[in-house]
């Protein structure tokens, strides 16, 4: 069964905010070599966004050897600071855990000079399974759902992460007068992106979407979900399908064998989420290309 590995709290990039959060990793000697860790981030705190709506995903990733990072961002929960309207000062939280990661999991040969360790962290996290760079530092990738995913997507920058999977991503007229500013930064961003959409998706539509990926650097493969709405695609009942669509994207990506600028689409029926973890071959077919998404 998946493993609490580590609670406590993280501090955010720059302003002594403290973040509550905890590391989800997969049962002992179950590890992937081949995944990064994912930090993971949740939809809009001021609409009732926490951690607790991505736990459900971070489970999914540890019963497919993947660790991950689960966190309420600033003002959620018993995290210190005030949630901001336009989750500006949350990018700060998502480049602090980044940073954190990249000390406390790093292995022996991979801690440096100045690095401030979290002891019992760093204890706690020894023998994590995962990619690694040449340091021995962990590899990132970052998964946000709806306004998470900008504010992961505005962090894409922080060295070790190499790629993101964004759930319900907000773009879209309405949404950019809270979000618009975060835009730039997911499009400017080198990394292979993977989009993950609702087709009935209130804020963003398809065709934005695919606008969007034309406007990404490096690549953007888009995923829509058929028949679902945007409230519906953070609901439980579809962690399973975008933790496999993001574990399958970012293993074909590292491999280079994915982040092509393709799209797919996953059918919208729950039953589609493969539980038991036997569903990369069809999750590479949804992947396959109807048309170019990205230019």
């Amino acid at each position: 069964e998946p493993r609490q590995v580590w609670s406590g709290m993280i501090p955010s990039a720059d302003d002594g905010v403290e973040l509550d959060s905890f590391v989800v990793g997969p049962p002992a000697g179950r590890g992937d070599p081949a995944q990064p860790i994912f930090v993971l981030a949740h939809p809009y705190g001021k609409m009732g966004g926490s951690r607790d709506l991505m736990i459900g995903t971070a489970v999914r990733l540890a019963q497919r050897g993947v660790t991950s990072v689960v966190f309420d961002m600033r003002g959620v929960g018993r995290s210190t600071g005030w949630s901001t309207l336009t989750h500006v000062s949350e990018v700060q939280d998502a480049r602090g855990i980044c940073r954190w990661l990249r000390v406390n999991a790093a292995d022996a040969a991979g801690a440096g000079e100045g690095d401030v360790v979290d002891a019992s962290a760093s204890a706690a996290l020894d023998g994590v399974v995962c990619r690694r760079d040449e340091e021995g530092r962990p590899l990132l990738a970052v998964l946000g759902s709806s306004a998470g995913s900008c504010v992961v997507g505005s962090a894409m920058d922080e060295p070790g992460v190499v790629a993101g999977v964004f759930s319900g991503y907000v773009f879209g007229w309405w949404a950019s007068i809270l979000f618009g500013s975060h835009f730039a930064a997911v499009k400017a961003a080198p990394q292979p992106k993977c989009f993950v959409q609702g087709s009935d998706d209130g804020f963003t539509t398809p065709d934005q979407l695919r606008q969007v990926a034309r406007e990404c650097a490096g690549t953007a493969e888009l995923v829509f979900v058929d028949g679902v709405g945007h409230f519906e695609l953070e609901s439980p009942a579809w962690n399973d399908r975008v933790a496999d669509v993001a574990i399958d994207f970012v293993r074909r990506s590292l491999d280079g064998k994915g982040g092509d600028g393709s799209e797919g689409s996953a059918a919208g029926d729950e039953d589609e989420s493969d539980a038991d973890g036997s569903g990369d071959e069809a999750d590479e077919e949804e992947g396959e290309a109807e048309g170019p998404a990205a230019a």
